[in-house]
């Protein structure tokens, strides 16, 4: 989750705001970002929630969770730097990241 946070959470924004970029970018179907947006922000036991718990010490939460949620998170992680690394890397400018990041999300090959 450090990771997605890094690149699609703005310092001081709502991660349901990364979660929308993080959905968008993984793909241009309703369908697939309803479902990126769902496991990554608004289940009860989303990424975002798992991670929370982990970062503030909730002592409910079993290794088993955890070993779930980390095989669900790797591949996906995985996508996006290589779609990163590998087409959009000329795209992004780095001193603007995140405005440049949005342009290029709302741009119609994303949506």
């Amino acid at each position: 989750m450090i990771i997605c946070d890094t690149l699609f959470k703005k310092i001081k924004e709502e991660s349901s705001d990364a979660s929308s970029r993080i959905s968008k970018f993984l793909s241009i179907d309703r369908t697939k970002r309803k479902y990126f947006r769902k496991i990554f922000y608004n289940d009860k036991d989303s990424f975002y929630n798992i991670r929370n718990m982990i970062a503030h010490g909730n002592i409910d939460i079993t290794r088993e969770e955890i070993s779930l949620k980390y095989k669900m998170l790797f591949p996906i992680v995985r996508n996006i730097l290589v779609k990163f690394v590998t087409s959009l890397i000329n795209d992004i400018e780095v001193n603007n990241y995140y405005e440049s990041l949005d342009l290029l999300l709302n741009q119609k090959e994303f949506k």
